[in-house]
């Protein structure tokens, strides 16, 4: 890397001003990705809009045929206003507004269906470095990246019909909210509620104009109601989901959760029937079967696949601890015992229940419902010596 960019660096270096041609350009962004590798975002910024060779305010001169050159150009200056914007000192309103006016190249560069499928892959892209990035920043970065971002997107999705920019915009916030959300934390507030709230605005924009919404992006929208707080709303959507695709796990997952969130939020008098469909699952569908499968179900089609290992366990722990929730909040010490057996009895089974920290999680529960009982308090056996 050090090598290319003192080779480029040489070589754009003794271009004279009016006599660029379009390998100068290709020089040119090559080596603002160069900076951009490094983590050097003004100088690969400075390097597109360098008055003699710099590609951003020649292109339309030099290359306006060159689609692939455009495209890969717009593409490298829209990752480069985005780290801009995440960094000290930099106005954030005017890369804002370049940020949205390089956006809508980039739909004109990218024509056809092949076209969209790349804009997608690109945005998509983008999405994932950003989640990235929120996943090692510390706090205060992490602040300023979410924060950035929600007004970048938000302004975006006001200028645009774009199908594939849209289904961006909804997966980014979403992926952004959860990233804002503590670890232990099952609603959102503050500035995590704000990124839901503006997914599921994006979402309802995207519908408006585009009846057939992948099932990826719904589910984005379901999980965004859920972690706002709108069960219902979540739960009407997984049910269209999973009228159309019964086998989709994560969807059954997300309204097993959804249908136990819910149950602790409402009154004592609704909550243990909320808790047995978390448990057995409900919304019958047209064969007179329930569309959702609940934990049970979950546990039962993913017991004995090594591909759905982590889901199992998670089903079979969360049947204990619905079972609980709903015993406790109906007052019926029976129903809770029966959430202790839940747990002794996959653990005769599999004494290792998925690793350290899922097996640290069901001895937690247990003790917890051996007190809440009035049970000897003594948790899990300890695993038998290794050997």
């Amino acid at each position: 890397m050090g090598d290319a960019e003192k080779e480029l660096t040489k070589g754009l270096a003794g271009i004279k001003g009016g006599l660029i041609e379009p390998e100068g350009l290709r020089a040119a962004l090559v080596l603002a990705k160069v900076y951009l590798r490094k983590g050097e975002d003004a100088k690969a910024l400075a390097t597109l809009d360098h008055k003699t060779y710099g590609p951003v305010k020649l292109i339309s001169k030099i290359a306006a045929d060159d689609d692939a050159l455009q495209g890969d150009l717009y593409a490298t200056e829209l990752t480069t206003i985005v780290q801009r914007m995440t960094s000290d000192g930099t106005d954030p309103t005017a890369l804002l507004k370049r940020a949205t006016a390089v956006m809508d190249k980039l739909r004109k560069t990218y024509k056809g269906e092949d076209g969209q499928k790349r804009l997608q892959s690109i945005y998509i892209g983008m999405a994932r470095s950003l989640k990235d990035e929120l996943e090692t920043a510390n706090a205060a970065k992490k602040d300023k990246l979410i924060d950035a971002f929600r007004v970048f997107l938000t302004q975006i999705a006001e200028t645009t019909k774009d199908p594939a920019t849209l289904q961006w915009i909804v997966q980014t916030l979403v992926q952004l909210g959860e990233a804002a959300m503590p670890e232990a934390e099952t609603k959102a507030t503050g500035r995590a509620k704000e990124l839901l709230e503006t997914a599921i605005k994006t979402f309802e924009q995207l519908k408006a104009d585009n009846p057939d919404v992948p099932l990826s992006v719904q589910f984005q929208l379901a999980r965004s109601y859920r972690l706002v707080g709108q069960y219902k709303n979540s739960l009407d959507v997984l049910e269209q989901i999973l009228l159309e695709k019964p086998t989709m796990l994560d969807a059954q997952v997300e309204a097993a959760t959804a249908y136990e969130n819910w149950a602790g939020e409402l009154p004592d008098k609704f909550a243990p029937r909320a808790y047995q469909t978390a448990l057995n699952g409900g919304r019958p569908g047209p064969n007179k079967q329930n569309t959702i499968w609940g934990w049970g179900k979950i546990s039962k089609l993913t017991n004995g696949n090594e591909q759905f290992k982590e889901i199992f366990f998670d089903a079979r722990f969360h049947i204990a601890y619905s079972r609980f929730l709903w015993g406790r909040r109906a007052n019926d010490n029976a129903i809770m015992k029966r959430a202790i057996t839940d747990i002794t009895q996959v653990e005769g089974i599999y004494p290792e229940l998925g690793g350290p920290a899922q097996r640290a999680k069901f001895d937690a529960l247990l003790r917890q419902i051996q007190k809440q009982v009035g049970d000897p308090v003594k948790g899990l056996p300890p695993l038998p010596p290794a050997g």
